[in-house]
C-alpha cells in the first residue's frame, strides 16, 4: 500500500514528460541554413565595420593633415593672408589656362591665338602675389633664394609677359636695359645664394651622418631650382640688346612668335609659384625632399608650350637663334 503512492507519482511525471515532448522533429537543413545565414551577417557586419573605420581614418589623417598646412601655413606676416590667397588663385587658374591651350593644341585647335583679358588679369594676381611675399623672406637661410629664384624670376617672367603682349606701356622702354640687367643680376645672385645654402646643408648633413643619397638629393634639388633660370638669359637678351626694334622686326617675320614667347614666359611664371611653394611646403616638414624633387618637373611645362605652338603655327614661329635673336634677324 505504500508503494501505490510513489507509483502514481512516477506515472504522472512520465505522463507530463512525453506531453511536453514536441511530436515534430525540426528540419535539420533549416537549421543550417539558419545558422549559415547569420554566420553571413555577421562577417558583412564586420566588413562593413572595417570599411567604415577604414574609411573614417583616411578622414581623420586628412583631416589633420589640413589643420597641419593652416597651422604651419597661416602666419601673421601675411596680412590679410594676401600672399596665400593670391598664390592659391595664380596658381590653380594659371594651371587651368595653360592646360587648356595645351590639350586643345593636342586636337589641333588654338583656343589662346593671343595674350587674352582672363590670362592679363592672372598677371595681376601674380604681382600680388610676389609683392605680398617680401616681408615673409626674413630667414637668412633662405632669403637669397626665395628673393631671387622664387620672387625675382616669377615676377622676371610675369615682366617679359606683358612686354609682349602688346599691354605693355611704350613710355617706359627706356628702362628696359636697366630692368634686363636687373634680372640678370638676380639670376646670378640667386645661383650663387643657392650654392651657399648647399655647402650649408651638406656640412649639415655630414655632422648627422647622412646617407649618400640623401646628400645627393639634397645637391640635386638646389642645382635643379636654380640654374634652369639661367633659361631666361637669351629673353632677356633680346629685350635688353634689340628692344622694340626687335620687337617689330620679329613680328614682321614671325607673327606669332612673340605668342609663342608669351605662351612660354606664362608657363614659367605658373611653374616658379608652384616651385617655390612647394619648397615652402618642404621647409615646412610637410612634404618630403624626394616629392619636392618629383614637383620640380613641372619646370617642363615651358617647353611643352613651345612645342605646341611649333606645332600649331608651323612656319610662323621659329626657335633657331639664327632667325630671331637680335643681332641676326
Amino acid at each position: 500500500m505504500k508503494l501505490l503512492p510513489l507509483c502514481f507519482f512516477i506515472t504522472v511525471l512520465l505522463n507530463s514528460s512525453i506531453s511536453f515532448t514536441p511530436s515534430i522533429k525540426p528540419n535539420p537543413i533549416k537549421a543550417l541554413k539558419t545558422t549559415k545565414t547569420n554566420s553571413d551577417t555577421i562577417a558583412n557586419t564586420f566588413e562593413s565595420s572595417a570599411e567604415l573605420i577604414t574609411h573614417k581614418n583616411q578622414q581623420s589623417v586628412s583631416l589633420k593633415w589640413v589643420q597641419l598646412l593652416k597651422k604651419r601655413m597661416w602666419t601673421k606676416m601675411d596680412l590679410l593672408h594676401i600672399h596665400a590667397i593670391s598664390g592659391i588663385v595664380f596658381i590653380v587658374l594659371g594651371s587651368l589656362w595653360v592646360s587648356v591651350f595645351l590639350i586643345n593644341a593636342m586636337q589641333g585647335v588654338d583656343t589662346i591665338p593671343k595674350p587674352d583679358n582672363f590670362s592679363i588679369s592672372l598677371l595681376l594676381v601674380g604681382i600680388t602675389n610676389c609683392v605680398s611675399c617680401l616681408p615673409m623672406t626674413s630667414n637668412p637661410n633662405q632669403a637669397g633664394g626665395f628673393k631671387y629664384l622664387g620672387v625675382g624670376m616669377t615676377m622676371n617672367a610675369i615682366w617679359q609677359c606683358f612686354w609682349v603682349s602688346g599691354y605693355y606701356p611704350l613710355e617706359v622702354n627706356y628702362l628696359d636695359t636697366w630692368i634686363s640687367s636687373i634680372f640678370m643680376a638676380m639670376i646670378l645672385c640667386g645661383i650663387y645664394e643657392s650654392e651657399i645654402a648647399l655647402t650649408r646643408e651638406l656640412s649639415i648633413q655630414k655632422d648627422k651622418n647622412s646617407s649618400p643619397e640623401k646628400r645627393n638629393e639634397i645637391i640635386l634639388n638646389h642645382r635643379a631650382a636654380s640654374y634652369p633660370n639661367l633659361l631666361h638669359l637669351p629673353v632677356l637678351y633680346n629685350i635688353m640688346v634689340g628692344g622694340r626694334e626687335w620687337f617689330d622686326r620679329i613680328n614682321e617675320k614671325f607673327p606669332f612668335e612673340l605668342v609663342m614667347l608669351y605662351h612660354a614666359s606664362f608657363a614659367i611664371a605658373v611653374a616658379n609659384s608652384i616651385i617655390f611653394l612647394c619648397a615652402t611646403l618642404k621647409d615646412r616638414k610637410l612634404i618630403s625632399l624626394r616629392k619636392w624633387l618629383y614637383f620640380q618637373l613641372v619646370m617642363l611645362l615651358p617647353i611643352f608650350t613651345t612645342l605646341a605652338d611649333l606645332a600649331l603655327h608651323q612656319g610662323q614661329v621659329s626657335i633657331d637663334p639664327l632667325q630671331v635673336y637680335a643681332g641676326f634677324i
